[in-house]
């Protein structure tokens, strides 16, 4: 049985043990936690506009202005980690 052990435990039978009922509920949650998120992106992403969108426009430039520069010392760092190695003592 898939997800109930692939190894033969003391018997063939239909007993489920401790590590059996974990993997079991463990399995459960995973499948209860992927309903609970897709339903909430589903209502958020998905669902009717609201009024308060409707009239929402692009950002500006000053306002896109401060998450270009992280994004820049974010590649920078990333390719010559040097720069920031080098302050360490």
């Amino acid at each position: 049985m898939v997800f109930l052990s692939g190894f033969e435990g003391r018997s063939a039978g239909g007993d489920l043990g401790p590590v059996q009922i974990a993997t079991i509920l463990s399995l459960w949650g995973v499948v209860m936690s992927a309903v609970y998120v897709l339903r909430g992106f589903r209502k958020t992403f998905q669902g009717p506009t609201v009024n308060a969108t409707v009239n929402a426009t692009d950002l500006k430039w000053i306002e896109k202005a401060p998450a270009i520069l992280l994004a820049l010392a974010l590649l920078v760092v990333g390719i010559f980690p040097r720069i920031l190695l080098q302050l360490l003592p």
